[in-house]
């Protein structure tokens, strides 16, 4: 009698310790879900002169993910820095850049009107990203065309058969 009482009592408690740890595992992911800040097209200040904003020379910052159609973006974590999650066009279509912890390179073609064809991209070192570093990356290497517009740097990707964008805003001109 006391071993099964024991043992009821044993399946009781694993399961309860089950269910425990599997509401805290659907309220830590809630709360990750929860820390996503979207923010629409219409409230991001659009460029100044940006119909000849310059695509070179320009280092533009990783403002958020959104999708072709939508009037709104995820906003890139971290978003605190202006150290991380950035591009930087050049002259000769050549491209270097950072995502949270990693270097990036890669080669674009210049169209007009600020347009261009992203041609190759690279991940120059392999640290363990953070935030957004890593959707960074694999979007970059999904991407295949940008082009500045009044919002900012546009950089067009594919993924699950629909059309996503990044959108970068300008920090620093040199």
């Amino acid at each position: 009698m006391m071993k099964n009482g024991g043992l009821n009592f044993g399946k009781f408690s694993c399961l309860m310790l089950l269910i425990s740890g599997m509401t805290l595992f659907g309220s830590c992911q809630d709360l990750e879900q929860a820390k996503e800040i979207f923010l629409s097209l219409s409230d991001i200040e659009n460029l100044p002169e940006s119909d000849t904003f310059p695509l070179v020379g320009t280092r533009w910052r990783l403002l958020g993910f959104g999708e072709e159609g939508s009037e709104r973006i995820r906003i890139a974590e971290p978003s605190e820095t202006d150290s991380q999650l950035w591009l930087e066009f050049f002259e000769d279509g050549t491209i270097e850049g950072r995502s949270s912890n990693n270097l990036l390179s890669g080669k674009f073609h210049n169209f007009s009107n600020n347009q261009f064809e992203l041609l190759e991209f690279y991940v120059l070192s392999y640290a363990l990203e953070s935030g957004d570093g890593f959707y960074m990356t694999s979007s970059l290497k999904n991407a295949d065309m940008g082009k500045v517009e009044s919002k900012g740097l546009k950089i067009f990707y594919s993924e699950n058969d629909r059309r996503h964008y990044m959108l970068f805003r300008h920090r620093h001109r040199r």
